[in-house]
């Protein structure tokens, strides 16, 4: 049996080997679960519902669907991971059907319907997107296995969990349990802001509600906050010593508040790449600060040190060649390069000898909550993966890098990683774009870069 890992991203589906989207959206093999992996989560799962006509009332619409369609619902825990298995009965026989965790399904029953040429679509530069496993799933004797309950609380049943975000939430059964017990359905406390990096063709103007163009469906995974305004500059032809691009920083993170000295309370900031350095540097001249015991900024991605790959940019977009030519295509597509195949002046002010980039970390030291920094210049495979990689490989950075940042330079003051997307100081196995959420999560925990902004105060 061939499986096929459908990954819902944010309400739309995806599909690894045959893709319903515009751009390929597979993961390296590391972020697929394997076959054993799905046969230990069908092994030891528990038992959690069987239905007997009852009316299913599971808080993640995706389970809720898979219980209407006559299957029981059985709870497994596998490598840090949560599963809901769909199971039928056939002939007597019960018989998974689908795995589903938070956000993927494994289904061993239905194929994708629009194949693409991923090769075509990776540029052909270095790997192909990896093809569906072939592996046979191995019998499962008559399927799932009952087993003493652990006592944790499913996903599917934990409103916070589940209810709280909207691609997930089964809109009936949470409303059931929020009026019976009197829970709210947001937890919206603080206005977000949000201040985007390098390659955007910005008009200089704040957004408001969501900016799926650099942060793809982020604001699905951030129910803590009431409001979204987004800092939307040209940092292309602008680097971060750009002082319009600062002032527009400091008018985004004080945008609709009442303050008469500049200073932004009550706020949570997230900032990636450039951004970081865009911000530090106006609260370095003064343009603006935070209160740091009611605002939280939290940095990703950032070039605190400058970046090596912005050294090599110039060589990318002039350099001839096969091979330089597909890296120039895709350096012009993520705005490294202007369209005169020129270096853009944002890349100049990153390059790594740049003293004022010293200034501006220091700045920020003392007013960085938290901090996601990238490991994996592949990262999620999308069509920015080869690019990265092959950034990552010419330029030699001395250290684990996102394939336009090392782990030195984002780490701007030394602090100790953890694998948890939910922890202040994350290390994900993803690449500088993935940091954007613009790519929604990985199969495993440590390349969820969305599930950082999730809850962060």
């Amino acid at each position: 049996m061939r499986i096929w890992v459908f990954y819902y991203n944010n309400g739309k589906t995806l599909v690894y080997s045959g893709v319903e989207s515009k751009e390929c959206q597979v993961f390296e093999l590391n972020f697929l679960p394997s076959v054993e992996e799905l046969k230990y989560a069908l092994d030891n799962a528990e038992l959690v519902w069987e239905g007997d006509g009852q009316e299913p009332e599971f808080l993640d619409e995706k389970v809720t669907r898979c219980a209407k369609q006559g299957s029981s619902i059985w709870h497994a825990n596998s490598n840090d991971k949560e599963y809901a298995v769909c199971v039928k009965k056939v002939n007597g026989s019960l018989v998974p059907s689908k795995i589903i965790s938070p956000e993927f399904i494994a289904d061993f029953t239905k194929e994708p319907t629009r194949p693409i040429d991923l090769e075509a679509q990776l540029l052909r530069i270095e790997a192909k997107c990896p093809k569906s496993p072939q592996d046979e799933v191995p019998p499962v004797n008559n399927g799932p296995q009952r087993r003493k309950k652990s006592g944790t609380q499913p996903w599917f049943k934990n409103h916070s969990k589940s209810c709280r975000l909207g691609f997930r939430r089964d809109d009936k059964s949470c409303a059931r349990i929020e009026g019976a017990n009197g829970v709210e359905n947001t937890t919206a406390t603080k206005d977000c802001v949000f201040i985007h990096g390098a390659g955007v063709y910005g008009n200089g103007s704040i957004e408001e509600g969501s900016f799926y163009g650099y942060w793809g469906n982020v604001h699905l995974y951030t129910p803590q906050c009431k409001n979204r305004y987004y800092f939307n500059a040209d940092t292309i032809q602008n680097g971060w010593d750009s002082e319009s691009l600062q002032k527009l920083a400091c008018d985004t993170i004080l945008y609709k508040s009442d303050s008469k000295d500049k200073v932004a309370r009550d706020r949570v900031i997230f900032s990636h790449s450039m951004g970081n350095l865009i911000l530090g540097a106006a609260i370095h001249k003064g343009l603006c600060d935070i209160d740091v015991s009611t605002t939280s900024w939290y940095s990703i991605m950032a070039p605190w040190r400058g970046s090596q790959a912005a050294n090599w940019v110039g060589q990318v977009c002039s350099v001839s060649g096969l091979t330089n030519y597909l890296l120039r295509k895709g350096a012009s597509a993520l705005g490294y390069c202007d369209k005169g195949m020129k270096p853009c002046h944002a890349y100049e002010t990153l390059i790594v000898d740049n003293p004022a980039l010293l200034v501006v970390a220091e700045t920020a030291k003392s007013r960085v909550k938290g901090l996601m920094c990238g490991v994996a210049p592949w990262g999620l495979t999308t069509t920015y993966s080869p690019l990265l990689r092959s950034l990552s490989s010419v330029v030699g950075f001395p250290d684990d890098n996102d394939g336009m940042v090392g782990i030195s330079s984002c780490n701007v003051n030394k602090y100790d990683f953890t694998n948890d997307p939910h922890s202040k100081y994350y290390a994900t196995y993803t690449n500088h774009a993935d940091g954007t959420c613009r790519n929604g999560n990985g199969w495993m925990r440590s390349g969820e870069p969305c599930n950082f902004y999730t809850d962060k105060l």
